[in-house]
């Protein structure tokens, strides 16, 4: 069997057949080779000489190595989308639609700096505590007059 994908190069898996089956073992090194994503696999017969026959090919998916992954805290995530929409607000301007006699409203401006400064506060204290740095959630503010 042969694995491509990605900018990895091509893998290369022995297997045995026993009557209609064939079985392919990947080994850890090999599959740290493979990119993430799509995968195209092909099963080729060779008969060692000067014979080879592709007799089955289809594509996979290879996903992250869930081990070495951080997922993204809701926070990061919310972020990004409220980020993704105040740009999508500066570039067409719409604050809100009407689609088959429904009217949407988007968040203000306002609406939306708010749930990013809020989202970032969150993200910085989840920062902290990966770091152990302890801090407490009520802060003393002088004003002066």
């Amino acid at each position: 069997m042969v694995l491509k994908g990605g900018t990895a190069a091509p893998v290369t898996i022995a297997g045995s057949v026993s009557s209609d089956t064939a079985t392919f073992d990947l080994t850890t090194a090999q599959s740290l080779t493979l990119a993430t994503g799509t995968v195209e696999w092909g099963v080729v017969l060779d008969d060692g000489a000067d014979d080879r026959v592709t007799v089955s090919r289809g594509t996979t998916c290879v996903l992250p190595d869930p081990a070495a992954a951080t997922p993204a805290s809701h926070a990061s995530t919310c972020l990004a989308l409220v980020e993704t929409r105040i740009q999508g607000q500066l570039v067409n301007g719409e604050d809100s639609i009407s689609y088959l006699g429904v009217n949407i409203n988007y968040l203000s401006p306002a609406e939306l700096e708010a749930l990013r400064s809020k989202y970032k506060a969150e993200i910085n204290s989840e920062l902290a505590t990966r770091q152990g740095i302890n801090r407490s959630p009520f802060r003393t503010i002088q004003l002066n007059r």
